[in-house]
């Protein structure tokens, strides 16, 4: 079996469990969710419409360059003024 798409963790979306293409193997099947194991040992789970039993395309992404825009800084804070007043007690 091979991954349809790209793997992320749930919990950290940088983490990446498989890329597109990888060949995995499947461990078992859960209901509607598949644990899988990738060429690496680690194992995942996933759903079955991310994987296919065919040779996958893998598309090169484009990476869009994107020009920031700087923003105006503030001011700096102006210094409290110290307060000019007796005590009543």
């Amino acid at each position: 079996m091979r991954l349809k798409r790209d793997i992320h963790s749930y919990v950290n979306p940088k983490h990446k469990y498989g890329h597109a293409g990888d060949e995995v193997k499947l461990i078992e099947q859960r209901g509607t969710v598949w644990i899988v194991e990738n060429e690496e040992g680690k194992r995942f789970s996933t759903v079955p419409e991310n994987l296919t039993e065919d040779e996958i395309k893998i598309e090169e992404e484009l990476k869009v360059i994107i020009n920031p825009v700087r923003v105006a800084q503030r001011p700096p804070a102006a210094k409290p003024v110290p307060i000019q007043q007796t005590s009543l007690f």
